[in-house]
């Protein structure tokens, strides 16, 4: 806010800019107290623009009206409690939203712009926390799973459609494994490295945010995936077809990478807000 760059008491962070440089335009206005209040406020705002992306796919899945019920409910769970804190999390819940909520657009119009769409809002979620490199990984997947869900004979040409794209993200994912075992941070954050690491405490840290996801969304979402998920039909419906593929990579995901994160720093309980 006062021009001096990414620095804290004369010192850099490494860490990714767009939530700083969002809330450092209160901070111009009055006094740092007004600016403080006025930063909260704006991200309440900000973190509420997540109905956005949610009405707009759900109008095109249970149309107008119901939409409006399913937008309401993506603001209405204890996870918006966040919301009142000066936290990234308040920019990367509606952009790693609306990334995946294109690539299920994408999804359901192989070959359309909407891919692109949800790159450039995953892009933009990564800048503002990193732990969302999840979101890309996911959406690798879910392309992955759009592909293996066709009929035998058709999986080719949909791959087709979505050569691209995948060949992208692979290479983006390619060059994020080298990261992962070379360096040894990514601005604040200490990556997790593999003697720090061990199967069973990531499982355990897996079922704690899993079952911490389960409690914060009433637990209905989860039990409505699973049995969506299990019935073959489903995953070949245009409409459920392309949500679960987008939606079941997520989850495994960032599970993981929530997993992954807390085992490395011997955090005993699940970190709730992601």
């Amino acid at each position: 806010a006062d021009g001096t760059g990414a620095t804290w008491r004369g010192d850099g962070q490494g860490i990714p800019l767009l939530y700083p440089i969002l809330i450092s335009f209160p901070f111009r206005i009055g006094s740092p107290v007004d600016g403080y209040g006025l930063a909260k406020l704006l991200g309440v705002a900000v973190s509420s623009l997540v109905v956005v992306p949610v009405w707009l796919l759900a109008r095109e899945l249970v149309g107008h009206r119901l939409a409006l019920v399913v937008a309401a409910l993506s603001v209405a769970g204890a996870w918006m409690s966040y919301s009142a804190l000066l936290f990234s999390e308040n920019l990367a819940l509606p952009l790693a939203t609306a990334s995946l909520c294109a690539t299920v657009m994408a999804l359901r119009r192989p070959g359309s712009r909407w891919i692109w769409v949800a790159l450039a809002f995953a892009a933009a979620a990564v800048y503002t926390r990193v732990i969302l490199f999840a979101v890309p990984i996911a959406i690798l997947g879910a392309l992955l799973l759009d592909v293996a869900r066709q009929p035998v004979p058709e999986r080719r040409a949909r791959a087709q459609l979505h050569r691209l794209p995948l060949m992208l993200l692979g290479a983006a994912f390619g060059v994020g494994l080298v990261v992962f075992f070379a360096a040894s941070t990514i601005g604040r954050y200490a990556l997790p490295e593999i003697g720090q690491l061990s199967i069973g405490g990531v499982a355990e840290q897996f079922a704690k945010h899993g079952l911490s996801l389960a409690v914060m969304t009433g637990g209905l979402p989860l039990v409505a995936t699973l049995g969506l998920a299990l019935r073959g039909e489903n995953w070949r419906d245009r409409d459920s077809g392309p949500l679960l593929a987008v939606l079941l990579p997520v989850l495994v995901v960032m599970l993981m990478a929530a997993a992954t994160f807390t085992d490395s720093i011997a955090v005993p309980w699940p970190i709730e807000r992601y």
